[in-house]
């Protein structure tokens, strides 16, 4: 390439190797940015169109005197949504009536999901027990790891208070329990092994809701313990199981398939289920037919 020729391609801002038919150097591209993930949970509840129409509701469904006065606050306060949550916590505190406070939980759960859990959170330490015990298990089915310090501090006390009835202090430490673990933590763990004894019929789709924030090698640690154990320690580790356990218990729990005794049959089919696929288990099974999907079980590991 002759001088002239070099002079000319640098002030055209070009090399010898931009030249047609040269090979070029790759050049790397920069990595595409990855947006942030957005946080869908709420910082403050949303505002009420109307405050005095809002309070008015709430009165009417707390203080109603027939049916169809308790049916029209409660469409009413639906039809409001989230922004009436405060008012009926507030009220729901200061009620006594266990029919309102029925009523007053029925709509709580309607305007509140799983983008509300850290504004339902400072009633984790409410003065009233249907307050703290609806906040903590509301919050229990819409796993927030954000919520296991104030999950924890109130399963501390839960364990601690001796005020009330035996049903209320079970009550409040199960719903401790369950926000404590769907928050990852194990420390309510022992709890929820009870209500997974005891209480499987009614705590059921609770229990496993709230054992998958515990999901782990931890969690499957502390339940393969009972798997070895007398029966009842064998079907209380295999209903957790289905929630909290990882690849590292599944070939014990497969050994369960073989179990003559077809509760044992049915727990491990369900909590194979739960580990490979994330399915819920199975409510009613024959024994015919959990003999047949256990075979299927069986070849599939």
């Amino acid at each position: 390439m002759t001088l002239n020729l070099y002079l000319l391609l640098a002030l055209a801002g070009l090399g010898p190797l931009d030249l047609p038919g040269s090979p070029q150097e790759p050049v790397e591209k920069p990595a595409p940015e990855v947006p942030a993930k957005k946080d869908k949970h709420l910082k403050q509840w949303p505002k009420l169109k109307s405050l005095p129409g809002g309070k008015t509701e709430v009165t009417r469904l707390r203080k109603a005197r027939t049916e169809e006065m308790g049916t029209q606050a409660h469409a009413a306060l639906v039809d409001m949504g989230a922004g009436v949550a405060p008012l009926l916590i507030a009220g729901l505190g200061k009620e006594r009536n266990l029919e309102a406070q029925t009523r007053m939980v029925a709509v709580l759960d309607l305007v509140t999901d799983g983008t509300h859990t850290r504004l339902i959170e400072p009633a984790f330490g409410n003065r009233t027990l249907v307050v703290r015990v609806w906040s903590l298990r509301r919050t229990a089915l819409f796993p927030d790891s954000a919520l296991q310090a104030a999950a924890e501090k109130a399963l501390v006390a839960a364990r601690k208070r001796k005020r009330g009835t035996d049903e209320e202090i079970e009550d409040e430490r199960f719903a401790a329990a369950l926000a404590s673990g769907a928050a990852g933590s194990l420390k309510g763990f022992d709890i929820l092994g009870l209500m997974a004894s005891k209480h499987w019929g009614k705590e059921g789709v609770s229990l496993r809701t709230a054992l998958e924030g515990t999901r782990g090698a931890a969690a499957s640690k502390l339940c393969a313990e009972g798997l070895s154990g007398e029966r009842q320690a064998v079907v209380q580790s295999l209903r957790m199981l289905a929630g909290c356990g990882d690849d590292s218990v599944l070939m014990q729990v497969a050994a369960h398939l073989d179990s003559t005794d077809n509760s044992i049959r049915v727990e491990a089919i369900n909590t194979c289920r739960g580990l490979v696929d994330g399915d819920p288990p199975l409510p009613r099974l024959s024994a015919f037919q959990a003999i047949e999907l256990a075979k299927e079980w069986r070849a599939r590991l």
